[in-house]
């Protein structure tokens, strides 16, 4: 993707459905150091995911799923390769492996969303609100992950950005409400870890990422999704160490860890963190045609490309909203 090339080597996985019908995935393995094992941990979660019989694509009865072309696009699909990432072709293999913690570090989320309604992790270790450390973790009454801007155990979304991102990886799906979730069984662990100030910047402490980074880690997560990015001259040299180290423990313990390469093509390209670093899966954005979008990142921190413009998802106010960029193509990346 992009305008840089690089060499690949391939996987092939086949996928055998109830009634004996199988189809062969090709997945391309990137070079760089770390990506190609991280690229493999997808491959073994597909090949462990239970297998439905396949039939007619499964049809959610969400009412605004008919506007989620970054799913299914009915236009395309005859073709062999289509813009969208074709869900219900996806659902009818599997809907997901139950209770997989996808880590959204980001704004925060929005607990009382309808659309997240029973998606939202709980700490099986915590007993809520009663001003005690139940699991010895250092964090009282975390029962729905932290805020690790304020300190508290409320990790409600004043943004948005972090509950549209958990929203389209994880929505409730099929339950006549909002959107369609790509992960239908998967649930969301709130960790706000960055705030947006008066003018629209993003704000994020790095001491902040690695704190939630470990507590997601130390809590179970299976994935680590970063709605947001730094570009090279934010982080010096002490600060990229401490992402990397972080980085490490969650690679060290199986996570898979997917953060996006940026918007930023137009203005330098520079390089983007986490996305950069070894073990770390960098997504780049399309668009209905399949295209990078022009302002999306490109290069050799490029793993993945996904739908980035035009997705829609839950947020605060609205209630639900379309979003373009990179960072809104990770949730689909992760899912």
């Amino acid at each position: 993707v992009g305008k840089q090339k690089k060499q690949t080597m391939s996987v092939f996985l086949s996928i055998r459905g109830e009634k004996g019908t199988s189809k062969r995935i090709q997945m391309p393995l990137s070079r760089k150091p770390g990506r190609r094992a991280t690229v493999l941990l997808l491959v073994l979660l597909l090949a462990a995911v239970p297998m439905a019989s396949y039939g007619a694509p499964l049809q959610p009865d969400d009412p605004l799923f008919p506007q989620q072309w970054n799913l299914f696009t009915p236009d395309a699909a005859e073709q062999e390769l289509t813009p969208d990432i074709r869900a219900p072709q996806a659902w009818d293999i599997t809907t997901g492996v139950p209770d997989t913690v996808i880590a959204v570090l980001d704004t925060g989320v929005e607990l009382e969303h309808p659309d997240l309604n029973g998606k939202v992790w709980v700490n099986p270790d915590e007993i809520p609100d009663n001003g005690i450390d139940d699991d010895g973790n250092g964090y009282v009454d975390d029962v729905h992950g932290w805020d690790f801007v304020d300190n508290d155990n409320v990790p409600d979304d004043p943004d948005g950005f972090g509950t549209f991102g958990a929203g389209v990886a994880a929505a409730a799906t099929d339950n006549g409400v909002g959107i369609a979730g790509i992960a239908w069984r998967a649930l969301v662990m709130p960790l706000r870890v960055r705030t947006i100030d008066a003018q629209g910047r993003s704000r994020a402490n790095v001491d902040d990422v690695v704190a939630a980074m470990d507590y997601a880690r130390e809590k179970g997560a299976r994935i680590l999704q970063f709605g947001f990015y730094w570009a090279a001259p934010v982080l010096d040299a002490t600060a990229r160490q401490k992402l990397q180290q972080a980085v490490e423990r969650a690679h060290a313990a199986g996570m898979l860890i997917v953060a996006p390469v940026g918007d930023d093509a137009q203005s330098g390209n520079p390089t983007p963190y986490p996305a950069a670093l070894p073990h770390v899966l960098g997504v780049t954005a399309t668009d209905r045609n399949g295209d990078r979008l022009e302002a999306s990142g490109f290069g050799t921190f490029v793993d993945l490309a996904a739908p980035g413009t035009e997705i829609l998802g839950p947020f605060r106010d609205p209630p639900y909203a379309t979003a373009v960029g990179t960072a809104n193509s990770v949730p689909t990346a992760v899912a």
